[in-house]
C-alpha cells in the first residue's frame, strides 16, 4: 500500500483477508500506509470496498501498552533502553495529518475516524 500498488494490495488481501486491519511486516496497517503516502484512491478502496476500519491502530510496543499512570519508573525511555517508534499505535488519520494530506484527513473524518 505504501507504493500505491492497488493490484498488489488486492492480491495480498485475497490471500490474507485477515490482515485487512492488522499490522504487517513494517508494523503498519494497509490503510495507514496508503494514507501516509497520500493515495486517496487506495484509501477509498480500502475503506469502501475492503471494509478496513478507519480507526485500526498500528502495532503497539508491549512495554508501553502495559504502562499505567502509577508506573512512573517505567515511563522513562532511558530506563526502558530505547525511544518509542512514533508510528506505534497510530491510525490512518495520524498518517494523513503527518503527511499534510488534507483530502484524506477530511475523508477519514467523514468516515468516522477519531
Amino acid at each position: 500500500a505504501y507504493k500505491n500498488e492497488k493490484e498488489t494490495v488486492k492480491k495480498f488481501l485475497r490471500l490474507h483477508p485477515d490482515y485487512k486491519d492488522k499490522s504487517g511486516f513494517w508494523g503498519t496497517t494497509l490503510l495507514y500506509s496508503a494514507a501516509r503516502g497520500g493515495f486517496i484512491d487506495l484509501v477509498t478502496y480500502l475503506v469502501e470496498t475492503v471494509g478496513c476500519s478507519v480507526n485500526a491502530q498500528n502495532q503497539r510496543e508491549l512495554a508501553f501498552a502495559l504502562i499505567t499512570d502509577n508506573d512512573t519508573d517505567r515511563q522513562d525511555p532511558a530506563i526502558l533502553g530505547y525511544d518509542p517508534d512514533p508510528k506505534l499505535a497510530a491510525t490512518a488519520l495520524h498518517a494523513a495529518c503527518f503527511g499534510n494530506h488534507i483530502q484524506i484527513v477530511k475523508y477519514l473524518i467523514d468516515k468516522g475516524a477519531n
